[in-house]
């Protein structure tokens, strides 16, 4: 018992302060209580390993680790995704940096920046969707829509610059 609860130690599933009373409980007492995430739980010696994974939540603890630090990357990207799309529509004549051999416009740096965003916030849209598990919620084909609402306005942005290279390409060697 003692071993297994060390290799639980060692793969990172508990993370308390009271880990090592626990061990030294679950080592010499029959039956040992401990408290974890405001759960109380009493384990027997004769609990296997999985049991004991399956009791305390291991990996219902790194799934909610994983929601959490998806969510905030999506919400990140999702905040920069709408911040820059408010640049683009509002057609701001602003010139970035006017000594430059090609001049950019603010609006046409910030259509830029959403076509090269667009990659990591569809890898964000995508894992919110799986850790999420949007497909098992009542509404999944709406909740869907809205998670890749972001990742959408990137990959048109994208593929209209290179829709545009595409033709440009072509035209220059149709006409020339």
């Amino acid at each position: 018992m003692g071993l297994g609860l060390y290799c639980l130690l060692k793969r990172g599933y508990w993370c308390d302060s009271s880990l090592f009373y626990f061990l030294y409980n679950a080592m010499f007492k029959d039956n040992i209580e401990y408290k974890f995430a405001g759960n109380i739980f009493s384990i027997s010696k004769n609990y296997t390993i999985m049991q004991i994974r399956q009791e305390f939540g291991g990996e219902a603890y790194m799934k909610k680790i994983s929601k959490i630090i998806w969510g905030v990357i999506y919400f990140i990207g999702t905040c920069i995704t709408l911040f820059i799309s408010i640049v683009l529509l509002s057609r701001s004549d602003i010139i970035i940096n006017q000594e430059a051999m090609i001049p950019f416009q603010l609006y046409e740096q910030a259509f830029i920046l959403l076509a090269f965003g667009s990659i990591p916030m569809v890898i964000a849209c995508y894992m919110v969707y799986k850790v999420y598990e949007i497909k098992m919620s009542y509404h999944s084909k709406r909740n869907s829509i809205i998670i890749f609402i972001p990742g959408i306005i990137c990959v048109s942005c994208a593929t209209f610059m290179f829709g545009l290279l595409f033709v440009g390409m072509i035209n220059s060697f149709i006409l020339n």
